[in-house]
């Protein structure tokens, strides 16, 4: 084959593409090649000759260095390829493929650029271009480092929310994503995507952080929610504003469900929280009623709640008859404290002149009701036959405001029990609270010394014993208007 059919072929076949790659970076122009040439299927077919601008033994791109062409073929060829391998960087994801291209073409452009320079008639553009293309690829890297920036984020907050604990996890994942968005905060569109600009997710990116967001948020009140509800309270305010958030909590994902397939079962769950948020609520409504009718109308309402839940009805009826008991422990007056110095005191009542005295009494011997009394029980020993000397109507006792105590306890124990759960019971225990607040007055009006502290001391029990009285007046009366008896009978009370 001679000289002038190498060069045919030369022409017809590389030098078409290599022209066509490095006039399409230098963005257009006049394009050297007039007429494309047919395909050539083997090395020995010969087309005719195309008008190709180009003379026997001239360099078939157009391009000299310096009018000598021969010199400029392989720049040409190696210009082409580079920009070649540097595009194919700008399009990959492949970060090692794009360093080991970046290397090379940064050094193949300080070695050669001089010569590209060089390079008739476009080798100025030619350098342009070439410069241009080592900050694309400059770009696209720093743009795929953000990329990995991102997907490291969106590992570190998925696994806030995988190791918790829990809400922490949920607010650290949202403060990650809080700050990837600021860190981001250009709108992902087509143009942003693109251009590759540094400052926007891409649309993936951003469909990946809105689900993440809302899974980390629908997870953060589940769980704030479940702590308050399963945190005990009686504060009715705070108990309604539980409730209510539960109400707007189901409500925002009605139509949805939880966000994230995995969390389905908590908000199933919430269904149920809601529902002891409520019961919740209606409990402490109850305990915080000032009458017995307010409190029964109450627990009939907190009674239907909860029989709206598949479960044992004598479970119900129990709870509810605690409910009644609790509001009355609440209710009902305390036993009173003993009154100071009253301890270890016995009491004695003079004969005939009928005083009370309290403190300390020893027999007289060979007498029939004469006693040595001494106040100050240090005096005992210092004065062995008292400080004085009384007859009594009879031998002394433990003081009345004692047996009062004693009596008022025991029927208030046996009431709470479960004498409240029956018009007996509660008739019991309203006639015991009559008796002793008569027997209390009477005591009083005989025997109270104003200056006495003891006295002083055991002074508001009246009013005390009247207020359990009518607590238990008002229970059976009301009781018997509501049938409520029937619901709080347990089954230690048949």
């Amino acid at each position: 084959m001679n000289l002038y059919h190498s060069i045919f072929i030369l022409a017809g076949t590389i030098v078409p593409l290599v022209v066509l790659t490095v006039m399409a970076f230098l963005g257009g122009g006049d394009t050297i090649v007039d007429t494309a040439p047919e395909p050539v299927d083997s090395p020995t077919f010969v087309a005719p000759l195309p008008p190709i601008h180009v003379a026997i033994g001239d360099d078939p791109t157009g391009f000299s260095v310096d009018g000598e062409p021969s010199d400029s073929l392989a720049l040409v060829y190696e210009v082409a390829k580079q920009l070649s391998r540097a595009e194919q960087a700008v399009n990959s994801r492949d970060t090692d493929l794009i360093q080991l291209t970046k290397r090379s073409f940064q050094s193949f452009v300080v070695n050669q650029m001089a010569a590209i320079e060089n390079l008739r008639p476009h080798g100025d553009a030619l350098a342009s271009s070439i410069k241009h293309r080592t900050k694309e690829i400059d770009a696209h890297e720093l743009w795929l480092s953000k990329r990995e920036f991102v997907r490291e984020t969106f590992i570190n907050s998925e696994l806030a929310i995988a190791d918790g604990p829990k809400i922490e996890g949920e607010e650290k994942c949202l403060e990650l994503l809080r700050q990837l968005q600021k860190d981001f905060p250009t709108p992902a569109d087509p143009i942003t995507m693109k251009d590759e600009a540094v400052d926007a997710l891409t649309p993936e990116e951003t469909d990946r952080l809105t689900k993440l967001k809302t899974r980390a948020m629908f997870r953060g009140k589940y769980f704030t929610l479940q702590q308050a509800t399963t945190t005990r309270s009686e504060n009715t305010t705070e108990l309604k504003s539980q409730l209510d958030a539960w109400d707007s909590f189901l409500k925002r994902y009605a139509k949805t469900g939880a966000p994230d397939s995995r969390d389905n079962l908590f908000f199933e769950d919430s269904k149920k929280l809601r529902q002891t948020a409520e019961l919740n609520w209606r409990w402490a409504l109850a305990l915080n009623q000032s009458t017995v009718g307010e409190l029964l109308t109450a627990v009939s309402d907190w009674l239907r709640i909860a029989k709206s839940e598949k479960g044992d009805d004598k479970q119900h009826q129990r709870a509810a008859a605690i409910l009644v008991q609790s509001w009355l422990e609440e209710k009902i007056p305390p036993v009173p404290k003993k009154p100071k110095g009253i301890e270890g005191l016995m009491e004695g009542f003079t004969d005939p002149a009928n005083k009370r005295k309290l403190g300390f009494f020893k027999k007289v011997p060979l007498t029939e009701k004469q006693y040595y009394y001494w106040v100050d029980k240090a005096m005992i020993q210092i004065k062995i036959k008292g400080e004085s000397q009384f007859n009594l109507e009879a031998p002394p006792t433990e003081p009345q405001y004692g047996i009062i105590l004693v009596d008022y306890s025991r029927c208030r124990k046996t009431f709470l029990s479960d004498g409240y759960q029956t018009e007996k019971g509660g008739l019991q225990f309203r006639d015991e609270c009559i008796r002793l607040g008569e027997k209390y007055s009477t005591y009083r009006t005989e025997y109270e010394e104003p200056d006495n502290s003891i006295d002083v001391d055991a002074s508001a029990w009246g009013v005390a014993l009247e207020s359990a009285e009518k607590i238990a007046a008002e229970l059976v009366s009301e009781g018997n208007k509501s049938q409520i008896w029937k619901l709080l009978k347990t089954k230690s009370n048949p």
